[in-house]
């Protein structure tokens, strides 16, 4: 009996490393996409630990009174794609999109990173706009609370940032007609 019970405890000790070893380098090999979190923690979490780069420039928090939020995080080989949209109320909008705002350009000022747009009163960039930046933007639907009206979104600020292993951008969407902010990171890599 002992025998047997020793022969399951090194079956469940390798079936833990094996799985343990498959999430952490074959997962960087292996598309996968995710839409569904516990909260905007386990999203962080999960973009840190995989070490998506632009979550730092990311909101620190959800926060309260926000509506709803969706989330989009994909990895297909070295390339990353990761964006969520929250809906707020108004007067939070205003705030944490000038917060944002200002928080990337302070970003941007620094060695390794360009600022690439800011919002300007004679010029708005569309998301389409972002197609010139060699970015495929259909991921942005995946986010968007409202996609029929997708010409109401317009960029607040977009960044390159030069990691190494490629060039990343980040930046925020915004859409004042439904006080909803997306923000977005778009990791790719040299090879690309």
């Amino acid at each position: 009996m002992k025998k047997k019970i020793s022969w399951i405890l090194v079956v469940v000790a390798i079936l833990y490393y094996v799985i343990a070893y498959w999430t952490v380098i074959v997962a960087d090999f292996v598309p996968w996409t995710r839409t569904n979190f516990i909260s905007y923690d386990s999203y962080i979490n999960l973009l840190d630990n995989r070490s998506f780069y632009a979550s730092s420039q990311f909101v620190d928090e959800i926060p309260e009174g926000s509506s709803s939020v969706k989330y989009y995080c994909r990895q297909v080989f070295k390339k990353r794609i990761v964006a969520h949209s929250i809906v707020l109320d108004e007067n939070m909008y205003l705030k944490i999109i000038e917060n944002q705002k200002e928080g990337y350009r302070n970003y941007g000022e620094s060695e390794a990173c360009e600022l690439i747009y800011m919002i300007d009163e004679n010029e708005k960039w569309s998301i389409n706009d972002l197609k010139q930046l060699v970015m495929d933007d259909t991921f942005l639907r995946e986010v968007m609370q409202n996609q029929g009206k997708q010409q109401d979104y317009y960029c607040l600020v977009v960044i390159s940032i030069n990691t190494t292993r490629g060039i990343c951008y980040t930046g925020v969407i915004a859409n004042d007609n439904t006080h909803e902010m997306i923000e977005f990171s778009v990791e790719i890599p040299d090879e690309y």
